[in-house]
């Protein structure tokens, strides 16, 4: 049974002009294939960039934020921050649609000597007895300052309120004005991800060609082993995804910036090789890495000029979103150039 299905998926938001795979894709491939897709929006770098330029899912709502649980077998993200007028460090998450981030409902416990860990408390009305697990579990002992802090009034009156009741707390509680927002600081933390977000960016490299390139269906025998890594991930995700740093197209190179942001996706045919070129989240202020994808080797053996094809996935600015995330647009290429950096932008703004 098939389906309609896109290069994009709709996790990233949806965009006007998108060429859809109309009775090509498989509904159950497409389905399993769902876990690395929410592995890429949820574990991956892209699961901050979405919030912070206020992409939701399907239901135009995020269910579950990813710096609460964890999805797809990876924990929770986790990004620190300087908490205002303190010298201790506090569990946030972004801002949807800002640059700001805010804190976490937490107990911030402080050691003597200045050490902090702390305890996520994202369902407040848990029972007491829960929260001292929760703080057993960090292995610190001894006396401790224990700081309850959230973006909401209400939600740190529920952690103090835990805290007061709790038998296994016995140190000092400090009650303080609470920061809703945390602005202009530097935010640090780690991702972590494994094979199932780079089998989802590679899915998005195999669909967009397949939506841009009518020489092939997609069920040929040069695609098999990227479609064996794909839905069930069999294979060396290195075979089939590279990491690199760089810009993908020429005149980032020159200082010119996407006036908002979006995803480059670029398509090359080369003698031996079919190429797709993925850069999720590139933007006026940043320039992530993009991902060299081989989706298998070119059974014709030849190369034309014309063989070369890319688009700008554009993110509409969040104020003038109404039924679309964004626009697609087609980049340029000069046609006497065969490598990827001859590519343009369809228009350009300086930094």
């Amino acid at each position: 049974m098939c389906h309609q299905a896109h290069a994009v998926p709709r996790s990233l938001g949806t965009f006007e002009n998108q060429p859809a795979l109309n009775n090509r894709v498989c509904r159950q491939c497409d389905s399993e294939i769902g876990k690395c897709e929410e592995q890429l929006v949820k574990c991956g770098p892209e699961a901050i960039l979405r919030i912070a330029i206020g992409i939701t899912g399907r239901s135009g709502s995020e269910s579950t934020s990813p710096f609460t649980r964890g999805h797809a077998g990876q924990e929770a993200l986790k990004l620190k921050a300087r908490y205002p007028g303190t010298n201790y460090d506090v569990l946030v998450e972004p801002i949807p649609g800002t640059h700001d981030v805010k804190p976490l409902p937490q107990v911030v416990i402080v050691t003597p000597d200045g050490h902090c860990e702390h305890v996520l408390v994202p369902d407040i009305d848990i029972s007491t007895e829960e929260l001292d697990r929760r703080i057993k579990a960090t292995g610190i002992k001894g006396q401790l300052t224990l700081w309850p802090i959230a973006a909401k009034e209400e939600e740190q009156t529920a952690i103090l309120n835990l805290l007061r009741s709790s038998n296994l707390c016995s140190g000092e509680f400090t009650d303080e004005n609470i920061a809703p927002t945390i602005e202009t600081v530097e935010v640090q933390g780690t991702i972590k991800v494994d094979p199932k977000y780079f089998r989802a960016v590679a899915k998005i490299a195999f669909h967009y060609f397949l939506a841009n390139y009518v020489g092939f269906c997609g069920s040929e025998t040069c695609f098999e082993a990227l479609r064996q890594f794909i839905r069930y991930g069999q294979g060396n995700k290195d075979s089939f995804v590279k990491q690199k740093r760089g810009n993908l197209v020429a005149e980032l190179n020159q200082g010119y910036r996407p006036k908002y942001y979006g995803h480059f996706i670029i398509g090359v045919i080369e003698e031996r090789f079919i190429l797709v070129y993925v850069q999720l989240f590139i933007g006026k202020d940043i320039n992530p890495q993009y991902y060299e994808v081989i989706l298998g080797n070119n059974p014709r053996q030849i190369v034309v000029p014309d063989e070369q094809f890319g688009h700008f996935y554009s993110y509409y600015e969040p104020e003038a979103r109404t039924k679309y995330s964004g626009t697609i647009q087609e980049l340029f290429a000069s046609n006497y150039i065969k490598v990827i950096h001859g590519l343009t932008l369809p228009y350009h703004h300086r930094r």
